[in-house]
């Protein structure tokens, strides 16, 4: 690669001076040099401040700005974008880290093939150990699919997804791509937009979806990536793959991050129903509706589901809420028992739930 354009790398970071060396340390030790590290502080009141003035002491490509947006990740993430340099924009948790070729084999293929984003595999570290996301059964199984019904155009280790795939990922609910493995070129966000700030959780889901909708992305085969399970992460504050509803719904603080998470990935969700609405390049733009409003109905019922015995009123809001998006005896039962909690006896099926 003759040609080494600057990349920008933005890490929101709120009170996470004991995580954070660990991602800017990830980023020092890149293989490729030409990079500018925007660490956008989002109004921290630990120590992060002098922690991020004493890396940037030691490295100019090192960078501390505080937040002038809204707060939250998506506020902090815009204000990084706002004020980056770089032909490329990257992205990382501050409580992540990034394997040392990430950046040098990511803009390689933006460099040398025609796509203007690029997103690769990652490695989880839970509590009961690393899982190599990609090898669970689930998402093989589903990528299986993807190339065989979508055709797409495959290089060694990277596949080229166009045309399809944003609908494909919505009906099959595919996940494969992590937006801290996401590399893309700066001009499309002229296009695409920035992050949605009404977003506080899931807003890498509506950002990454908008890309993939007008642009031919690539999936690099490769790991580029640790995503590490914490008990102060937005998303990954436990192993979801072992959630057992019930222990769930005994747990107060697990039911409140639940419930405001579960919250927010339904506002992305009716984000993402009027982009739906409008786009003219679905092919079954209905049955995309159909699911959306399914998905919707389901994480309201989980909600519900869960809230049912510490937050009643509560409860009684989701079970509503879901009944507005999809008919359901089960929800109707569970409203039911809510209300007249006589003889009541719970044996819901696991795909009635939406933990994820």
């Amino acid at each position: 690669m003759q040609r080494q354009p600057l990349v920008t790398v933005i890490i929101p970071t709120f009170n996470r001076e004991g995580l954070l060396p660990r991602a800017i340390q990830s980023v020092i030790h890149q293989t490729y040099p030409n990079w500018e590290l925007i660490i956008v502080d989002d109004r921290s009141t630990d120590q992060t401040k002098e922690l991020v003035q004493a890396y940037a002491r030691q490295d100019n490509r090192i960078k501390y700005v505080l937040n002038d947006r809204s707060q939250g990740v998506s506020g902090a993430r815009n204000c990084g974008i706002l004020r980056s340099e770089g032909e490329y924009i990257a992205f990382l948790d501050s409580d992540d880290e990034w394997f040392a070729h990430h950046l040098h084999d990511s803009v390689e293929v933006l460099e040398t093939e025609n796509v203007k984003a690029t997103f690769a595999l990652w490695i989880e570290n839970r509590s009961g150990g690393q899982v190599k996301f990609d090898e669970q059964e689930d998402v093989k199984e589903k990528l299986e699919k993807a190339i065989a019904q979508l055709k797409p155009r495959i290089k060694g280790n990277l596949i080229f997804f166009g045309e399809g795939f944003y609908e494909f990922t919505l009906l099959e609910n595919f996940y494969m791509y992590h937006i801290n493995t996401m590399v893309l070129k700066k001009e499309i966000l002229d296009h695409v937009g920035f992050m949605e700030e009404r977003l506080f959780a899931n807003e890498d889901n509506d950002f990454t979806y908008r890309v993939f909708h007008d642009y031919e992305i690539c999936i690099i085969q490769d790991y580029h990536f640790h995503y590490h399970e914490g008990t102060d992460n937005l998303y990954f504050f436990m192993d979801r793959s072992k959630a057992d509803i019930e222990e769930i719904a005994e747990q107060t603080e697990l039911i409140d991050k639940l419930t405001f998470n579960g919250d927010l990935e339904n506002l992305m969700r009716k984000l993402r129903k009027g982009y739906v609405k409008k786009s003219t390049k679905l092919k079954n733009k209905s049955l995309c509706l159909k699911v959306i409003d399914e998905s919707i109905a389901d994480k309201y019922f989980t909600l519900g589901y869960i809230n049912r015995k510490k937050h009643k009123l509560r409860a009684l809001k989701f079970y509503m809420q879901a009944l507005r998006y999809k008919s359901s005896k089960v929800t109707l039962y569970h409203l039911g028992q809510l209300l007249f909690p006589i003889g009541f006896r719970s044996n819901v099926k696991p795909e009635y739930f939406d933990i994820g």
